[in-house]
């Protein structure tokens, strides 16, 4: 986040980290100026829908889980409110005020644009509601939150500035593309 002493605080949250400043905005209103989510879940993602009827304590489906970051003991019930059943009861205790600006990054990629992790989960999970315009990950429909920034042709992995793509011109196109939307993010 970047310090806006005159009139807050600009909160940038990617993934589930929006959501952090969502819910930071909500409930500290006179700290926050503008919050910005880039491919933030904020309806839920149909991903975390098929991880939770697939049951995500299985002992391998528990390992995929830690190497994303989520130790499924830890923090369960954190993951759980990503679904797309469970998305509309944090939006409910979680409302922005309308002083602060809410604005959201539009990330959307082909199956021919996503970086290798991505399209082989997208190619493993084919029954999930992800044919439609996506990150990779979350919906184009649930990322929105505020007004557009822009478009932006960004996987959910490119969007924090990792870049697991086979050829160079597809990682330096994702780095011109991520240098765009974080010049945006801070022009708010």
């Amino acid at each position: 986040s970047g310090e806006r002493p005159d009139q807050g605080v600009l909160l940038i949250g990617h993934s589930t980290g929006g959501l952090v400043a969502r819910a930071l905005a909500a409930h500290r209103p006179n700290s926050v100026a503008a919050v910005v989510t880039i491919g933030s879940p904020h309806r839920g993602t149909p991903i975390v829908d098929l991880a939770l009827r697939a049951g995500i304590d299985r002992p391998i489906r528990k390992k995929a889980m830690d190497l994303a970051g989520y130790k499924v003991d830890q923090k369960a019930k954190a993951f759980a409110s990503l679904s797309t059943t469970a998305a509309p009861e944090f939006a409910k205790a979680n409302p922005v005020p309308p002083h602060i600006r809410c604005y959201y990054a539009d990330c959307r990629v082909s199956r021919r644009e996503m970086s290798l992790p991505l399209l082989m989960l997208n190619t493993f999970v084919r029954q999930t509601r992800l044919s439609e315009p996506s990150d990779g990950l979350v919906p184009c429909e649930s990322q929105i939150f505020g007004e557009k920034l822009e478009d932006y042709r960004l996987d959910h992995f490119a969007e924090q500035g990792a870049f697991f793509y086979a050829t160079r011109a597809q990682r330096q196109a994702a780095r011109a593309e991520f240098a765009r939307l974080f010049r945006d993010s801070f022009d708010r």
